[in-house]
């Protein structure tokens, strides 16, 4: 459970404080009833996955037994104003069960690599994503759209990455590292794809109107430190 918090000794100190029950009960059935009062308090369920753990997949927390009771989902709130809600992921739908969790959080529309098509190869285009799916909603008087990209992934080397190997020539003659200059020519198609959504935007006279909300999910981990501390 969380809470904001003064600092004892200061009024102007604040700080954020949070609770972490923890329960492990017999054969993880967490129906018995010190789990559910623990529950009852702290709001929030992180259910830990042993397949997760064994295939060194940190933090182990399963996807579609966890959940929080503090906050509506984005995808929500914009169902109760009565848009259609919309998620792309160019990568296999089923990876990570995307195709339950996206659902699950109320996307009402959800579509991964086969049911957007004309996606193939590793990593998977943004740009065609965005070319074949932009359409879907551009034209709705108000959408609230989930766009969840794969291009700028690892590994970041010419002969294995396909969305690198595309954007070579534009970052070749850069003074980094090989693997620097493969991760900045992955990233070349999110740009790319991120100038294709804005020009569909213009053309169609919203782009002023549409707020755009960019966030990452993990630094390029796949670089070494030497190599990352080069960017």
């Amino acid at each position: 459970r969380a809470g904001r918090v003064i600092v004892q000794g200061s009024e102007e100190t604040e700080g954020a404080l949070s609770v972490i029950g923890a329960v492990s009960p017999p054969g993880g059935d967490i129906s018995e009833p010190v789990s559910q009062a623990t529950l009852r308090i702290v709001k929030v369920f992180w259910g830990l996955d042993a397949s997760l753990a064994y295939k060194r997949h940190f933090p182990a927390i399963n996807w579609l037994t966890s959940y929080s009771l503090y906050q509506d989902t984005l995808a929500n709130w914009f169902n109760a104003q009565g848009l259609t809600t919309r998620a792309y992921h160019d990568h296999n739908a089923g990876y990570y069960k995307r195709n339950q969790t996206h659902p699950n959080i109320g996307y009402q529309v959800f579509k991964g690599k086969k049911d957007i098509g004309g996606l193939s190869g590793w990593p998977e285009s943004d740009l065609v994503m965005m070319q074949k799916t932009v359409d879907e909603f551009i034209n709705d008087d108000w959408f609230h759209t989930y766009y969840m990209t794969v291009s700028g992934h690892a590994g970041y080397y010419w002969d294995t990455n396909r969305q690198a190997a595309k954007h070579k020539d534009e970052v070749n003659h850069l003074k980094y590292p090989i693997a620097v200059r493969g991760y900045l020519a992955a990233q070349m198609e999110v740009e790319y794809a991120l100038t294709e959504l804005l020009t569909k935007l213009e053309a169609a006279g919203i782009a002023d109107e549409t707020v755009i909300a960019l966030t990452s999910d993990h630094y390029p981990y796949a670089l070494s430190d030497k190599d990352y501390n080069a960017l």
